[in-house]
């Protein structure tokens, strides 16, 4: 429809309008709008609209057994840790979440005790306990059952467990002296002698004859004690007693008497700091490796080593002994010649006790095994515990004179002094005690080489004459210096060799053997020449020599400077003292000069 507006003039008078047209016309009249009316009733119920829109996600409680991390839940979260019962939240905007809060409140007051139950049944009897027995001498034979152990009050040796109706050795239960504790505060001053009250005998009033004296009323029963103005009848454990009361134990005696060779293992003439995996190889000088069985054990010089002390011997495992058989050992040990332990008597009725000393360091918190034997005539094995891994501690071992075993007192091996890790149960022999067995540890013995990051690093071993040895602040103090030591070792190995330098080698090296000699007319013969040669210090045997060229570092070689070759090294009439050597030259010619190395090897 088409729109038509029409208008008045204001001056036109009529209410009537005319419209003529040839379309329809559709005319709005507009009224003035009334009151509204009253509401009409409510009209039918239109049909449900479309979904709206997903709404915001709401805050979600999470839980585990940790505490939340940053890329757990979203802002406005909360986090319960179900170990600690603990909530966290809610997370930030910044995704942070705050610190917990214990969703456990304060323990409540204690309740009150509820009724008595009624009394249980009677428990089945146990098995008897191990009962300590004692009394003033060591324990026969029919003395207590298995499993008991007994004290010697008198000796204060500790004997058990009795196992197999036999008691073992005993083991004392005194310790070593401690340290000397500071001065005391000075007394109140006495009288002069001129006004002293006289000490008399309370009974017949001589002064000094009886065992109670009295001053005045006063009477004082008179105290044993170790006197110094005149001999006492002491018996053997009284005089033990005394001696580790006072301390009598003079270091630099002590230094001196030592049996152990290289204890502090500074010495390590063949090797040197290098690692050496050979069985019965000496990684420092007197002593060898033990180690047989499935894994690889690598013993080295090494500058770990407690306060006092400069190296120790470290024995690494590089590959694990998984398990360990019958007869495999992992540890060292150290050969003692006869002559430096004669004085023990070992062997016989009137046999010393003594002691070992040392400092050990391991991976392992565990029980380690160590030994005293006379090859396998004895042994008397022991344990030491490791409290502290990777931390050096120091050990003590007293041991009773043996009256069983072979003891050479000669240059022959003759005691045996081993630590190991791992002892097969070849090698095993009851603890603490003596027996007739070649054992280098206890029964049960635990497998610590088990692993590569096991190792066990020993120095400071003291072997001493009797019960006393110094603590552990004074024990560096007796340690032999590094010469006197170089000398006591050089007695089973030496080698012309500077110390620390290597065997072998191409190149003429210092300390070498040479012979030299110019003639103004003929010429040297082109055999038949020989050199005498003195060793360092004597051999305690013949030792097994080995030479080097001092140019080439071929074995069994020595230079022939003047031809510039090699020529066998003939090695003649070989004593603990000193040797010949010699050989044939390539040609008969006016000069001889030849240079040669040797090691001389009289090892245990």
């Amino acid at each position: 429809m088409n729109d038509l507006s029409v208008t008045q003039d204001l001056d036109v008078t009529s209410n009537d309008v005319t419209v003529i047209t040839d379309f329809d016309t559709e005319v709005i009249q507009t009224q003035d709008e009334g009151p509204p009316g009253p509401m009409g009733p409510p009209g039918p119920r239109g049909v449900p609209g479309p979904q709206g829109p997903e709404g915001p996600a709401g805050d979600t409680i999470h839980y585990d057994t940790r505490d939340p991390t940053v890329t757990d839940g979203a802002s406005g979260d909360s986090w319960i840790n179900t170990a600690t019962s603990e909530l966290f939240g809610p997370k930030s905007n910044l995704n942070i979440w705050p610190s917990g809060v214990s969703l456990i409140g304060p323990q409540g007051p204690q309740g009150i005790q509820g009724v008595q139950g009624p009394q249980g049944i009677q428990g089945v009897k146990g098995d008897p306990g191990n009962t300590i027995l004692y009394g003033a001498g060591d324990p026969a034979g029919p003395t207590g059952v298995d499993g008991n152990f007994y004290i010697n009050m008198t000796t204060h040796f500790m004997f058990g467990p009795k196992a197999g109706g036999v008691w073992p050795g005993g083991v004392s239960l005194i310790g070593p002296q401690g340290p000397q504790g500071p001065q005391g505060i000075p007394g109140v001053p006495g009288t002069t002698p001129a006004t002293a009250v006289p000490l008399v005998d309370s009974g017949a009033g001589a002064v000094g004859v009886s065992t109670n004296f009295a001053r005045e009323d006063h009477v004082h029963p008179f105290p044993p004690a170790v006197r110094y103005d005149a001999p006492l009848a002491l018996t053997a454990p009284q005089t033990l007693q005394a001696r580790q009361n006072i301390y009598a134990a003079p270091l630099d005696a002590l230094a001196f008497n030592g049996m152990q060779t290289n204890g502090s293992m500074e010495v390590a003439q063949e090797f040197g700091t290098t690692a050496v995996t050979t069985a019965g190889a000496a990684p420092v000088d007197g002593w060898a490796l033990n180690s047989t069985g499935s894994g690889v054990l690598s013993g080295q010089q090494v500058t770990d080593a407690p306060p006092g002390y400069n190296n120790s011997m470290k024995l690494s495992v590089t590959t694990a002994f998984a398990a360990i058989a019958a007869g495999d050992l992992v540890g060292m040990q150290c050969a003692i010649e006869g002559y430096r332990v004669a004085r023990l008597a070992l062997g016989k009725a009137t046999a010393s006790p003594f002691t070992i000393a040392f400092w050990a360091k391991a991976k392992r918190t565990a029980n380690y095994n160590g030994s005293a034997r006379a090859g396998a005539t004895a042994s008397y094995p022991f344990t030491f515990p490791i409290n502290a891994a990777d931390t050096w501690e120091y050990k003590t071992i007293t041991i009773l004179g043996p009256t069983i075993g072979t003891w050479p007192a000669t240059s022959a091996a003759s005691m045996f002094v081993a630590f190991s890790l791992a002892v097969g149960t070849n090698f095993q022999g009851p603890a603490n005690a003596w027996g007739a067995g070649n054992y280098l540890g206890v029964t049960g013995a635990a497998n610590n080489a088990a692993a590569v990051t096991d190792y066990l690093a020993i120095t400071g071993v003291i072997i001493l004459p009797g019960v006393e040895v110094p603590n552990s602040d004074r024990a560096p103090f007796i340690v032999r210096p590094f010469d006197q030591e170089l000398l006591l070792v050089q007695r089973y190995w030496e080698k012309t060799y500077d110390y620390g330098q290597a065997l072998g080698g191409s190149g003429i090296v210092s300390g070498f053997s040479h012979v030299g000699f110019q003639l103004s007319s003929g010429s040297f013969g082109s055999s038949g020449q020989t050199i005498p040669f003195h060793y360092k210090v004597s051999k305690r045997a013949a030792p097994t020599i080995t030479a080097y060229s001092a140019q080439t570092g071929a074995v069994g070689k020595f230079a022939d400077f003047a031809a510039g070759s090699d020529l066998n090294c003939n090695i003649f009439n070989i004593g603990t003292q000193g040797f010949r050597w010699g050989g044939n030259l390539a040609a008969a010619g006016p000069v001889l000069s030849w240079g040669v190395h040797f090691t001389f090897n009289a090892r245990l």
